[in-house]
């Protein structure tokens, strides 16, 4: 059965319940989850490269985490959810912290997007059938914009005033 996802008006009200698949067809503002990756003690930052077969991006880096919020779930509860699906990782809701919330928009979607954070000493990742490899960067050159090539195109603001503040 095809994923259902809220639809939302200007006034970030829900007015529908769709189908992923007519949701991105017409770029109905929908929600997703955002996770940035961190290990603040070793000052190393987590990507992953998605899967050459994603209708969107393929093969591009991507934040750690991002996936779409199911119509019956609470953000926090996609978060733990996505973390695990794609790069294998338990985490609990007290290792999340949420920075907040914004609206993106894509050439082929608008989201939506909660924003959090998870702060892991050296991690234990591994690979799902959506992430193809799992890249880490020092934290001080993403702060200098050093990123790869091909890196999905997200607002990080959010993001990097935590940064700003957490080294």
């Amino acid at each position: 059965m095809e994923e259902l996802l809220n639809i939302y008006d200007n006034d970030l009200k829900i007015i529908n319940v769709l189908p992923r698949s007519v949701v991105h067809q017409k770029k109905l503002l929908h929600a997703v989850i955002h996770l940035w990756l961190v290990d603040l003690t070793n000052h190393k930052i987590y990507f992953q490269k998605r899967s050459a077969s994603k209708k969107s991006y393929p093969s591009y880096y991507d934040i750690a985490v991002a996936g779409h919020i199911a119509s019956h779930e609470l953000p926090i509860e996609a978060c733990l959810r996505e973390t695990k699906e794609e790069i294998h990782l338990n985490l609990n809701s007290s290792d999340l912290t949420f920075l907040g919330a914004m609206i993106e928009h894509f050439e082929n979607e608008s989201e939506l997007a909660y924003v959090f954070v998870a702060n892991q000493t050296n991690p234990s990742l591994s690979l799902s059938d959506e992430v193809q490899e799992i890249l880490t960067i020092d934290l001080e050159n993403f702060l200098n914009n050093i990123r790869p090539e091909t890196f999905c195109p997200h607002n990080d603001e959010l993001f990097i005033q935590y940064l700003k503040t957490a080294i």
